[in-house]
Formats: C-alpha cells, structure tokens, sequence
C-alpha cells in the first residue's frame, strides 16, 4: 500500500487497488486515489470507541474507462463517527461506479456514518452510478448517505469566461477546483 504518514491536518494518501485498515485512536483521515483502470476495494475497521474516521476519495475517468470503487466502513466499537465523500469526474463515455457500504456492528451503539458521492459528467454520454448500502445491527445511531450528479453548464462557465479565460481553460479550472475541494473543505 502506497501511503505517506500522517502529520496534523494532512491525509494519509493511498494509492494502492486493495487496502484493509484499522482505524487507530483519536481522528485518522485518509485520502483515496484509486488508478481509474480497475477496481479498487478499501475496509476501514472502527475498532476503538470514540474513533473518528474521514475518508476522502476521487476517482477521474475518461474516454470509456469504467473504474469501480468500494469503500467499506464497519464500526465495531461505540460513539465512533466516520465521514465518506467521494467525488467522481466523469469525461466522454466514461462510466465509474462507486458502492459504499456502512455497517454498524451490534455493539457499536451511539454511531454516526455519513457517506457522500459526488459526480461531475463532462460530455453527453459520460455516466456516474452510486450504490449505497447501510447495514444497521444497532440502536441508537445516525446515519445516511447522499449522492449528486452535476455537469457544467454556460452559467458554470461565465464568470471565468467573462475575464477573458478560454473555454477550455475554465473547464479545466472547475475540475481542478471540483477535485480538490474534497482536501481544501476538509484541511
């Protein structure tokens, strides 16, 4: 696994198709750049109570590239809290799938899980599909998932276009900011 190590505020990075991780004390984040050829498959273990996980991933496809990515976050233990968002660029006929998964174990009561997937399509046939799935074994515990779909309209594009930036630059500055907001909101 390709991983650099953790210091205050910076994620740990993994880069490698397969991970299974336990999740130390305190608050771990950890940065997902699966290679958008394959599947990539990552488990994240929450065995120590009050345990706080934020997984951040993306995942760039394009031309007919059709990447595939599972994220797995089980909580074992009680009053630990993890946070998944994941954004997804989508270019030409690529088609990524993501499936998310939450499972809160028996014993893992007072549990929050989040699980977030954001997808930008660039080109009328790009696609993005999102399977969730919460699996729920106790009581007392908050959690659920999101997902959006966007593409990049005139309006998108208008602000950057009306300082005399080329379309095609503006393009590639709103992907790079679409991209990077997931390390920039969670600094």
């Amino acid at each position: 696994m390709n991983t650099r190590s953790q210091k205050r505020g910076v994620p740990i990075l993994i880069t490698a198709p397969e991970a299974e991780i336990e999740v130390p004390d305190g608050s771990t984040h950890y940065h997902l750049q699966p290679d958008a050829g394959g599947s990539s498959r990552y488990v994240f273990h929450l065995r120590q109570p009050d345990s706080q996980l934020l997984i951040t991933g993306t995942v760039q496809a394009d031309q007919d590239e059709a990447p595939h990515l599972i994220t797995s976050v089980i909580h074992h233990a009680p009053r630990t809290k993890a946070d998944t968002v994941i954004r997804t660029l989508s270019v030409d006929q690529a088609k990524p799938r993501y499936e998310g998964v939450i499972r809160i174990e028996r014993e893992a009561r007072q549990c929050e899980s989040f699980l977030n997937h954001r997808s930008l399509l660039i080109g009328d046939q790009a696609r993005s599909w999102t399977l969730p799935s919460l699996e729920i074994l106790a009581d007392q515990v908050k959690c659920s998932h999101a997902a959006t779909l966007q593409t990049l309209t005139d309006e998108d594009l208008f602000y950057l276009r009306s300082r005399g930036i080329s379309r095609e630059v503006a393009i590639r500055v709103l992907i790079t900011a679409f991209l990077e907001a997931n390390l920039s909101e969670h600094a």
